[in-house]
């Protein structure tokens, strides 16, 4: 009876490992090398076009054949649990990441893809070094390693690999250098602002507006990038372990990907400034006017989202949680650019000084505020917000110095120019 169970169960395996290649379009289950390899290939090819789930289909598929079939692919192998790993940790899950990064790292001492750029895959890059680092901790010391492709040797010839695999350890210690970190490399995703004009102040005239929102004036500015999501506690976590800077509070919130909190003015530029220097890309707080534009692009909407009233489905203000949500976790209540959490969720520091007749004197091109102020523009309204204040066009401010009570629901975004 258990050896038809155990029959039964191998069945079973072989006809879902049927069923996946016929969905893939296999003619077969590949047997030889250079069949699975064509379909290595492929899978790294959807990785390579952010098409992370087909992915990560079709490589769960070429190593249960591997596995069913006990074909000697061990390098292969190892490529699968590597592009696992970081499909994962793309997918903000650190824990399946680290465990594929590992099955890779068994099976063989060097791992890397060609074509797949890594270095801004911390935790890849800490089972890479075998170093103990925290994940964070270890994103602030990536380093680029150059590694020449290689001859396929065949697996029999122990001996030779043995002294490739020496030879190779010696390149590395020897070429190894420190890398800047590349702009996306914590994670953050850049939307592109177009140049051009727009409407900028309270063009509804609704009783909702403040004086300070007037008057209503065409501002141009140039192209730039500003952060998709706003920064969140893991990646402001990784800057004050760079920098030995004590971690902010979350008010048990929760850390991760919610955004971080309790970070004054300074706190956001020195962030701003240190990552410049890390990628060599301007990176600020945005103005203002760069703020707004993102938030109602040139439609001149009410809110990101439109003309709509607010609700808990679009955002993240008073009626609601009383806490922070995970960035974009409010798809609904994108601005026309695809900027998330513009509205709600937390209120947003932006570089200029706060001053409430500046839109009078205001220049057309590029305006980055007053010279000098005693107050900075916060923009976007927070989980403690009413609806009024979620508007694409309302002003506030808070002190430089900084009291800590409204921190509990401030922090902010970045721009790239």
């Amino acid at each position: 009876m258990v050896h038809q169970s155990k029959n039964l169960k191998k069945w079973i395996a072989s006809f879902v490992i049927a069923v996946f290649c016929l969905q893939m379009n296999l003619m077969s289950c590949p047997q030889r090398e250079d069949d699975i390899v064509k379909q290595f290939q492929k899978a790294k090819n959807m990785f390579l076009s952010g098409e992370y789930l087909d992915s990560k289909k079709r490589i769960e598929v070429i190593i249960d054949i591997i596995d069913e079939k006990r074909v000697e692919m061990k390098t292969v192998l190892g490529k699968c649990y590597l592009l696992l790993g970081a499909i994962y940790e793309r997918e903000n899950n650190p824990q399946l990441a680290e465990e594929n990064y590992r099955k890779a790292r068994e099976i063989y001492e060097t791992i890397f893809l060609e074509d797949v750029e890594m270095k801004d895959l911390p935790i890849y890059q800490k089972i890479k070094k075998g170093e103990g680092l925290s994940l964070s901790a270890a994103a602030g010391k990536i380093e680029q390693v150059v590694v020449k492709r290689k001859k396929k040797f065949p697996w029999l010839l122990v001996a030779g690999g043995a002294v490739v695999a020496v030879g190779v350890t010696l390149i590395l210690l020897l070429t190894k250098k420190k890398s800047h970190y590349d702009t996306d490399v914590l994670g953050i995703k850049w939307i592109d602002i177009p140049k051009g004009e727009f409407r900028m102040g309270d063009n509804f005239n609704d009783g909702e507006g403040d004086s300070d929102e007037l008057p209503v004036h065409t501002v141009y500015l140039d192209a730039y990038k500003i952060s998709r999501y706003e920064v969140t506690f893991q990646q402001y976590d990784t800057f004050c372990e760079a920098t030995d800077r004590n971690k902010p509070n979350d008010n048990r919130f929760g850390r991760g990907d919610h955004p971080v909190i309790y970070v004054t003015w300074d706190d956001a530029k020195a962030f701003c400034d240190w990552l410049s220097g890390e990628t060599g890309k301007n990176i600020h707080l945005p103005t203002e006017a760069q703020w707004e534009k993102a938030a109602r692009g040139t439609d001149q909407g009410k809110y990101p989202w439109g003309n709509a009233t607010p609700t808990c489905n679009l955002t993240n203000y008073d009626p609601c949680l009383k806490h922070t949500m995970p960035v974009g976790s409010y798809p609904g209540g994108v601005s026309p650019y695809g900027v998330h959490d513009m509205a709600g969720n937390v209120y947003e520091w932006c570089s200029d000084w706060y001053d409430a007749g500046y839109y009078v004197v205001s220049q057309k091109d590029n305006p980055t505020g007053p010279p000098t102020g005693e107050k900075h523009v916060i923009r976007g309204g927070g989980y403690l917000s009413y609806a009024d204040k979620l508007r694409c066009s309302h002003r506030t401010f808070y002190p430089t110095p900084n009291a800590p009570r409204i921190h509990v629901h401030l922090g902010f975004r970045i721009c790239w120019d």
